[in-house]
């Protein structure tokens, strides 16, 4: 079988010519040779050898070292098949009883902070957490965790952020053995922690602001995020007349020069923030604090001065959690509204970066209570996650069956699509960070609870899958509904590099196929991203962006249910005859 060799732009070049059952050979001449995991070679057509995926099986490439990428490349892959149906697997036994986590998708690793929820079956309360760290393969396998905390403190709701070789967190914890104590008489404490990405050397900093007049300090969750050479945090702190208010507060990486500062005075609950280029972005509620809920959105610059709240926005908010993403032009927002029969409904909206102009959409129906949603851009798309209660189950103390919902629409909210993706009688939930898309493959994780207090479990899933990735840097992709997506910056690296996600837009190109057998091409050329299909130009995105490097291996076929018989990454692009010339080659059936 010949192959088409344009020029000398070739990084890798695999042909799949069987010749190993447990290597993939590079035949580039740069040695970027692939070991093949669970996937068998299909030799039944002589003219086409190919490995074949069952959603679980792959070929990991360790990361490239003979050259570096320019800001243009092109990926060439030959297959026929869909990206795997979304498959959860329990990764907890319930007992203990645990959270779903806080987690990152590291390249092929995922990283997560979770707590326990041991409780009291006499009193049935809540009366132990301890915080859990760990890791895992992004195929849900080797998983590995690490206890971290002994109560008191009872350390409980993590937040991470993983950040080249180390690891930043973000907990509260609870000083008291009688969690029935008032809250003016608690002793809570922010905690800051950080580790090795090994999980080697633990070193936890207690973060205490106690205010005057106050008979305990009473910490709630909060949200932090690492970008250059400071941490960012925002949290609510309870006020000595028993109202919580925002806190915000910056460290060094190392923990050290912290500065907090109280926000504000009339109110702050549960916040979330978004490091931008050139400002930091707050969302938070008024939630229990005032009998007028609202939800604010502030901006500060980077060092925290020039505070200044931008949006207010008065709802009768069902759920104190607000979610919202920063994106070039506008903010967009999540969020849960009571409507007059009491029925929780979601929100989406979106304002100008100056906090003008709302634009609000009310979701779903009068079928269930309703969550706020995460939210994840990516290309032209915006993508939620949430859980919906059912309203039928209403007898004191039942505990109502909540499914976990997906959700996509266009930026501009239209074009909104909803499915369930859980099924059953218990009690499903997304929280904190509950999925994270990378190209064409989402991770999800779920708390799935037999009662409120007890058996909680983690649930993992996964659906769609990546043909050939480099992390969130290029690759094609595909969904378990057969749409090909050719992506440059698509997922969470930014994080991992300690960058806004401004530094690095996500793009992504897509077009639907049946399960036959394609050629499809990725090309970036600095300006436009395009996505060929059998030497028809497919689809076309303005992308002026910067292709950026990554530390991680080329992962092949990662959730692919199919036949792969030829990929080729070239560092720069490839235009319209150059495709035309491969997709002509006979040589390939």
């Amino acid at each position: 079988m010949e192959h088409t060799r344009l020029d000398d732009s070739v990084i890798a070049e695999y042909r799949f010519d069987g010749s190993s059952e447990t290597a993939l050979f590079d035949s580039s001449g740069y040695g970027n040779h692939g070991d093949i995991h669970g996937a068998v070679w299909h030799t039944s057509d002589p003219d086409r050898k190919s490995l074949y995926f069952d959603g679980h099986s792959y070929v990991r490439v360790d990361p490239f070292s003979a050259r570096r990428f320019t800001n243009q490349i092109s990926i060439e892959v030959w297959a026929k098949g869909t990206g795997v149906g979304l498959q959860w697997m329990e990764m907890t036994t319930g007992d203990p009883p645990t959270r779903d986590p806080f987690f990152q998708v590291v390249g092929d690793r995922i990283y997560f902070a979770t707590n326990t929820d041991i409780s009291d079956p006499v009193r049935r309360r809540r009366c132990d957490w301890y915080i859990i760290t760990g890791s895992m393969n992004t195929d849900g396998s080797d998983w590995t965790v690490r206890r971290r905390t002994y109560g008191p403190p009872f350390a409980i709701e993590p937040k991470l952020q993983v950040v080249r070789k180390e690891i930043y967190y973000q907990f509260f914890g609870v000083w008291r053995v009688e969690l029935d104590a008032p809250l003016e008489r608690r002793y809570d404490q922010l905690y800051t922690a950080r580790s090795r990405i090994d999980g080697s050397d633990w070193e936890v900093i207690p973060r205490v602001h106690y205010i005057k007049g106050s008979k305990g300090t009473c910490v709630e969750q909060g949200a932090m995020q690492v970008v250059g050479q400071h941490i960012h945090h925002a949290f609510p702190q309870m006020d000595a007349d028993g109202k919580w208010q925002l806190w915000t507060a910056r460290s060094r990486l190392d923990g050290s020069d912290w500065q907090a500062i109280q926000r504000t005075k009339d109110g702050g609950w549960i916040p979330r923030l978004q490091v931008t280029s050139d400002a930091i972005y707050y969302i938070y509620s008024r939630y229990r604090t005032h009998p007028q809920d609202r939800m604010f959105v502030a901006r500060s610059d980077l060092d925290g001065n020039n505070w200044r709240v931008i949006a207010t926005i008065q709802r009768d908010l069902s759920v104190p959690w607000v979610f919202f993403f920063v994106g070039q032009y506008r903010i967009y927002l999540s969020y849960g509204e009571r409507d007059k029969s009491g029925v929780n409904c979601m929100y989406t909206a979106s304002i100008d970066l100056d906090g003008g102009n709302l634009e609000a959409i009310k979701r779903g129906d009068r079928h269930g209570n309703t969550s706020s949603a995460k939210i994840q851009m990516v290309g032209d798309r915006f993508y939620y996650c949430y859980h919906r209660a059912a309203t039928d189950v209403e007898e004191p103390g039942a505990t109502k069956p909540v499914q976990v919902w997906t959700a996509v629409s266009h930026l501009d909210g239209s074009g909104w699509q909803a499915q369930q993706i859980t099924d059953g009688a218990i009690r499903y939930l997304s929280n904190y960070r509950s999925f994270q898309i990378v190209g064409g493959r989402t991770y999800y994780f779920a708390n799935a609870a037999r009662s409120l207090l007890f058996d909680q479990r983690v649930l993992f899933g996964a659906s769609g899958a990546n043909l050939v990735n480099k992390g969130d840097a290029f690759g094609i992709g595909m969904t378990s509904e057969r749409e090909v997506r050719g992506f440059i910056n698509t997922g969470p690296d930014h994080l991992f590099r300690g960058q806004p996600e401004s530094s690095s837009w996500p793009h992504c190109v897509n077009h639907s196929v049946d399960d036959t057998w394609h050629c499809f091409v990725m090309s970036f050329d600095g300006r436009q991203l395009e996505l060929w299909i059998d030497g028809e130009l497919a689809a076309r995105r303005l992308a002026e962006a910067r292709l950026v490097h990554n530390p991680f291996p080329l992962m092949i076929g990662e959730g692919f249910v199919g036949n792969i018989a030829r990929i080729v990454v070239r560092d720069r692009a490839l235009n319209a005859c150059d495709i035309q010339r491969l997709t002509n080659d006979s040589s390939r059936g």
